[in-house]
């Protein structure tokens, strides 16, 4: 085994491995989050909803939806005329 430093050393060595793959893990995260916050389109939620008698819950019409999971993905929707989040509806005559 030598003269018995071996242990003491290899501590030494893993311990200081952890300790500068910490710091890179972190230095990571904080540059993740520097390069992502300026693209952030929006950072609140807003469901402009309304409830219905006889259908339920509908956004109002013509507003606007936004969800976000802020580090994922930014979506911002109208609402048409009935409050879907769908395209406006065909006048009758062209719905045939």
């Amino acid at each position: 085994m030598g003269n018995g430093k071996t242990p003491r050393r290899w501590r030494s060595v893993v311990g200081w491995n952890v300790l500068f793959l910490g710091l890179g893990a972190a230095l990571i995260f904080i540059d993740w989050e520097a390069w992502i916050q300026p693209r952030a389109s929006f950072t609140e939620i807003s469901l402009p909803r309304r409830f219905e008698p006889g259908v339920g819950l509908l956004y109002e019409p013509g507003a606007e939806m936004r969800w976000t999971r802020h580090a994922e993905y930014w979506v911002a929707q109208q609402a048409n005329r009935w409050g879907f989040l769908d395209r406006e509806p065909l006048p009758p005559e062209q719905a045939a």
